[in-house]
């Protein structure tokens, strides 16, 4: 969890930030992540996700729920 201010700031970001290291990295990423509300100071986005090698988010719960995802990650 962040601050309020600083959690909207990198509200948007963590997918951005997700793209660009499976693009380097060629790998598939699977993040799990804090989402909630702690008092009126602390807040935790998410997402919960699943990125392609190419930056495709193919899987994400919604912000602000919980849940899990599943994708089907091919094999070579």
């Amino acid at each position: 969890m962040m601050k309020r201010q600083a959690a909207e700031t990198w509200k948007g970001r963590h997918n951005q930030i997700r793209a660009e290291r499976v693009r380097e990295s060629g790998l598939w990423l699977v993040s799990a992540d804090v989402t909630g509300k702690r008092g009126d100071t602390h807040v935790g986005y998410g997402p919960t996700s699943v990125t392609a090698p190419s930056a495709e988010v193919v899987a994400q719960v919604p912000l602000m729920e919980t849940g899990m995802v599943t994708a089907q990650i091919p094999t070579q």
